[in-house]
């Protein structure tokens, strides 16, 4: 995954790399996270718009795309896509409390609740996430 600096070159284009640091503007970036590939990237920016992206190796969605009315569905009205698609499969949503702080909630449609995912946890890191995401997984 390569993501674009404004003049149209790479900024980032080895994935090998842990982390990587680029000076230049914020707004041709996704505010929280990027993913591709089953690799999530976090973005971190500071005032003079240093960005480090940390490349954090998992199976875990991100922010996915839901269907609409996902956390208000019975679980019965939904369609057979959806329950193939998202049933016993973990995912992170973030939550920006404020312009220094994101939380991170992890969520699973298993049945836990009637008509939205089970809430298994809010967490301070994406880290502290993912681990007990991975553990949701189904085997």
């Amino acid at each position: 995954m390569a993501v674009s600096s404004s003049d149209g070159g790479n900024a980032w284009n080895d994935s090998s790399a842990k982390t990587k640091h680029h000076n230049g503007p914020l707004g041709i970036l996704r505010k929280d996270r990027l993913a591709a590939n089953g690799a999530a990237y976090s973005i971190s920016a500071t005032v003079n718009t240093t960005i480090t992206i940390h490349m954090i190796k998992t199976k875990i969605a991100i922010n996915p795309d839901l269907p609409p009315d996902f956390f208000c569905t019975p679980n019965e009205e939904r369609s057979q896509k959806e329950i193939v698609t998202w049933w016993r499969i973990p995912f992170i949503l973030t939550d920006e409390c404020s312009s220094t702080e994101t939380r991170y909630n992890v969520r699973r449609l298993d049945g836990g609740a009637w008509d939205r995912p089970t809430n298994y946890g809010v967490f301070d890191t994406l880290d502290e996430a993912i681990e007990v995401a991975e553990r949701l997984l189904p085997e």
